[in-house]
């Protein structure tokens, strides 16, 4: 492979492999949002944040799974991280929604 080409390689280039991903989470998993959108910008993608930010506030995780969701469906954004006290109860809210697969 020539220099010249080795510059214009996607595996070589993360901004050839940005992505917007959307992140939310409920009260219980507040926490982890920073961490994880620094991580995710660092690998160059851009962070679509759709909350909560307030761990004191109790809210319910289906919200926020459906905020991803729509978010997905819209064509928003190309992933989404959905962050839950379990991960459990959000992962099923988001396997409802039609081509939005929860893991």
């Amino acid at each position: 492979m020539s220099a010249s080409t080795a510059n214009t390689n996607p595996i070589n280039s993360v901004q050839s492999n940005s992505m917007r991903i959307a992140i939310a989470a409920d009260h219980a998993g507040v926490p982890l949002m920073d961490p994880i959108i620094a991580q995710v910008r660092s690998l160059g993608h851009e962070v679509l944040d759709l909350g909560t930010h307030d761990p004191t506030q109790p809210d319910d995780y289906p919200d926020y799974a459906r905020a991803i969701g729509e978010t997905l469906q819209a064509g928003r954004c190309d992933r989404g991280i959905l962050i839950c006290g379990s991960g459990v109860g959000a992962a099923i809210a988001a396997n409802k929604m039609i081509g939005i697969p929860g893991r």
